[in-house]
């Protein structure tokens, strides 16, 4: 996970805002974990389980987590950002 961790950050360095991603590699307290977190990933060997919202919401395999997550995250933040223009120009 340390080296997933590094090359997620890495990828993710032009996203300024504030999104709780997990990264858990045990398969046991994972899912309770990812629950609490906006992103989350559970697993390791093979096949990972994606968590958003707190909810399982796919299997990702090892080759493709870093880009996947990288994705959601991406996805969280573009939503965020229209809600807060939104926000914004409602409040005008």
């Amino acid at each position: 996970m340390i080296e997933l961790t590094a090359r997620l950050e890495e990828r993710l360095a032009h996203i300024r805002e504030t999104v709780t991603v997990s990264l858990i590699g045990c398969v046991v307290n994972g899912p309770g974990e990812a629950k609490e977190s906006q992103i989350g990933i559970v697993g390791g060997s093979g096949e990972n389980l994606l968590y958003r919202a707190g909810k399982p919401v796919g299997k990702v395999a090892d080759r493709d987590v870093v880009e996947r997550l990288a994705s959601e995250v991406e996805s969280l933040v573009a939503a965020m950002r229209e809600q807060s223009l939104t926000e914004r120009s409602d409040n005008r």
